[in-house]
């Protein structure tokens, strides 16, 4: 008995000591948070490359109603009175083709843009991380929270607009 109520003592001091070091750890480190939702909203860069996302989407938004304005031409054409069969014929394998074009434009609009946001997350979040990791270093962080996650930060830097800057002025995001 007198085994167990030793170990159990000796266990007891042990948790005492080491969360008593924990506190005076914690009271020595350094923390702040970021906002990534503020970043997307502040960034120049950030907005640009989603405005070139956009640029893109409209331009083949375009190009796909210009073929699909070609399609009901032909379309229309095929119904016309004395339409000749040999005509038809022709008509038809020029409606094909447009709708065949109409289906690749469409699927090339989806790759385009997939590709084009995979590179601009990438490329921010190399960047945003490269940021975070200097200024943390720099200013002797030990971490740095994402404020979207924290339920309570009261006291806590908020790194968010310096972040954001830097990120401006940074190098471009990618390389085309």
């Amino acid at each position: 008995m007198m085994k167990k109520t030793g170990v159990f003592v000796f266990l007891a001091a042990f948790s005492l000591t080491l969360l008593s070091w924990a506190m005076v750890q914690a009271e020595e480190m350094k923390f702040a948070r970021v906002s990534f939702m503020e970043i997307q909203r502040k960034s120049k860069k950030i907005n640009a490359a989603f405005e070139e996302l956009q640029k893109i989407q409209v331009d083949g938004q375009n190009k796909i109603a210009a073929v699909r304005g070609d399609i009901a031409r032909l379309e229309a054409e095929t119904q016309k009175a004395g339409v000749t069969d040999a005509q038809k014929a022709k008509l038809e394998a020029d409606l094909n083709e447009k709708r065949q074009e109409l289906q690749t434009e469409e699927q090339a609009v989806q790759v385009k843009l997939a590709l084009k946001q995979k590179s601009i997350q990438s490329a921010v979040g190399t960047q945003i991380k490269a940021i975070i990791d200097k200024i943390a270093k720099d200013e002797g962080y030990a971490a740095i929270f994402r404020s979207e996650l924290l339920l309570y930060a009261e006291g806590l830097p908020d790194l968010t607009g310096k972040i954001s800057d830097a990120l401006d002025a940074a190098g471009p995001l990618e390389k085309e």
